[in-house]
């Protein structure tokens, strides 16, 4: 039988290892923890974050709440004010439509009744027609019964009241005996001063004064009085003695005008001897506080009254050392600043868009062409607009008349004036001009005294301190040459066929840096409290006509009521008015001694006739 053959392998066989065994891998635990735990850290933190923002939307939620609350309770309070003030106006309105009714028509009838008239320009100048002079108009009745202010105070005496600066007024009648009663008195210390001035002066003044008359007139034929008389019996000489007198036959003094010793010596004497004459005929008092003159140099003819004077006395503003522009206010519309409180002193801005009648707005209505000059830009105190608003047809400022801005000299503004008056002029229609001038207004010491023009250069003043004596110096000089601008300006308006009306006052008292203010004033004890806010006013016309009303002191807003009187013009309910109320309180207005007589006039002015919204 076949047999398989292999090889024996001598080798002892080995022992079996086993076979390493493969496990499969396990899930990690920690590092989905780790990430578990951090997403509900994130997810709690995003919950507390919304729930923040959640409570503090909340809280300004009902902060927002609260104040919405306040603020409807707020509107709602106005809107009950705002309700019941309505109410009042409508009621007002319609108790007042009647009245308005009645001024319409009245007005349109004097317009209808008005005729044309013919006039020219001054410093403020205002001409009588050419036609007979127009009767006053008095709307509320005639003179002789009934006057305005009677009017207003009987319509008012009924249980109705008005309110006037948050008060309430009750009304009462006036009558004139009230007032005459209550200035009796003065007009009896009055009466008393003047007897009392009349017995003061020596009784043979008159005659005295003719004395140095004729003694000045013969002075020049008057013999020399002979000094050196010679003696019977020489006087013994010392040894000076005959030592002057051997110099003086050395030394010998003559005239370098070539004339005799005995002639010259001779004129000199007269003339000393004249000027003692003209001292002691001067006044008493004035002489001693001017070098050289005899006559005070503020007593310029621009204040003394003439035969063409209708009205001229003490005029009161409301402004002390600036503020023209408050008197302008005054002037053109009747109504004193101060009676809008502190921000009355910006009337160009705050009170004259609000005028609703004035000077110039009365004049327009009578067929007036009102023009303006400026002495400075127009856009200066907002004036152009204060001036449209104030009734002018057209302000010329600086630009338009070609002069120098706040350099003007009142002869410079005189000539625009009436270069102003040759253009615009028309047959047939009446010009007002209104003429401001900026020569005389401070300051005063910008030059010194020696370059003042002679003798206000000389310090004609004395007594006082050297920055006073310039400003006073200064002062002066200006005054002189507005004095020869006035001359000027009269000839030009005055001295001629056209009927014309010139007014010319101040308006207010230079400030000298405050040095005017401590000095003594010459001034009645009852104008002694308005010392600093007195001015003069002066109105001439080159036409006859009754003169004016003469007051102790004339208050500046009744300037235009003056004007309107003197021109003959008829007046509107508010000038009528504001006539009445400067003849009952004698020409004061804010110091008038009627008990609510101001307040009753304010009223009918600005509350019935609407002459300031």
């Amino acid at each position: 039988m076949p047999v398989d053959a292999r090889p024996v392998d001598p080798t002892p066989p080995r022992s079996a290892r086993p076979a390493p065994v493969k496990r499969e891998p396990g899930p990690r635990g920690g590092g989905s923890l780790a990430l578990a735990v951090l997403l509900a850290l994130i997810a709690l933190g995003g919950v507390g974050y919304v729930g923040w923002r959640q409570w503090q939307q909340s809280q300004v939620s009902t902060v927002d709440s609260r104040n919405l609350a306040t603020l409807q309770q707020r509107v709602g309070a106005l809107e009950t004010t705002l309700t019941g003030v309505s109410g009042e106006r409508t009621s007002l309105n319609q108790r007042l439509s009647d009245a308005d009714q009645v001024n319409r028509s009245l007005r349109e009838e004097l317009l209808g009744q008005a005729q044309r008239c013919s006039c020219s320009p001054g410093a403020r100048r205002f001409p009588r027609p050419t036609t007979p002079a127009i009767t006053m108009w008095n709307p509320l009745g005639s003179a002789s019964e009934r006057t305005p202010l009677d009017e207003i105070e009987r319509a008012q005496a009924r249980p109705s009241s008005t309110t006037r600066a948050g008060g309430r007024v009750r009304w009462r009648t006036r009558r004139w005996r009230r007032f005459s009663r209550a200035f009796s008195g003065v007009r009896q210390s009055l009466a008393t001063e003047r007897d009392a001035l009349a017995r003061s002066q020596p009784a043979n003044q008159a005659s005295a004064l003719q004395q140095l008359t004729e003694l000045r007139a013969g002075l020049a034929t008057l013999p020399l009085k002979l000094l050196d008389s010679p003696g019977t019996k020489a006087a013994p000489q010392t040894l000076w003695a005959r030592i002057v007198h051997a110099l003086g036959s050395v030394i010998s003094v003559q005239r370098s005008n070539g004339a005799p010793l005995a002639v010259a010596d001779a004129r000199f004497a007269r003339e000393l001897a004249g000027l003692d004459l003209a001292q002691a005929q001067a006044p008493r008092g004035l002489t001693t506080r001017w070098r050289g003159r005899t006559q005070p140099p503020c007593r310029v003819p621009l204040f003394q009254a003439d035969a063409r004077t209708r009205g001229t006395g003490v005029l009161r503003t409301h402004t002390f050392g600036g503020g023209t522009w408050v008197s302008e206010f005054a002037t053109l519309t009747g109504m004193p600043q101060d009676i809008f409180g502190p921000g009355g002193m910006y009337a160009p801005y705050v009170l004259a868009p609000h005028v609703r009648d004035a000077l110039a707005i009365q004049l327009r209505r009578l067929g007036y062409l009102t023009i303006a000059i400026y002495p400075t830009g127009g856009s200066f105190i907002n004036g152009r607009n204060a001036y449209t608003a104030y009734g002018f047809d057209h302000l010329y400022d600086v630009s338009e008349l070609k002069l120098d801005e706040w350099e003007e000299t009142d002869k410079q503004m005189f000539d625009a004036a009436k270069r102003v008056y040759d253009k615009v002029k028309k047959p047939g229609q009446p010009v007002f001009v209104m003429i401001l001038t900026i020569n005389q207004h401070g300051p005063h010491d910008d030059l010194t005294l020696a370059q003042l023009p002679v003798p206000f250069g000389r310090g004609l003043l004395t007594g006082l301190s050297p920055a006073a004596t310039i400003n006073f110096s200064a002062y002066l000089s200006r005054l002189h040459d507005s004095d020869v601008a006035m001359r000027g300006l009269e000839h030009d308006f005055l001295d001629r066929a056209q009927p014309t009306l010139l007014v010319h006052f101040g308006d207010h008292q230079p400030s000298f840096e405050g040095m005017i203010r401590p000095m003594a004033r010459t001034l009645p004890a009852a104008l002694q409290p308005y010392r600093d806010y007195l001015t003069y006013y002066m109105l001439k016309s080159n036409f006859s006509g009754d003169p004016l009303p003469a007051y102790p002191m004339l208050d500046i807003a009744f300037l235009p009521s003056m004007v309107l009187q003197a021109a003959g013009l008829p007046k509107d309910p508010y000038f009528s008015a504001l006539h009445e109320l400067r003849t009952r309180c004698n020409g004061l207005y804010d110091d008038c001694t009627i008990p609510g007589l101001v307040d009753s006039y304010e009223a009918w002015t600005i509350g019935r006739l609407h002459v300031y919204q």
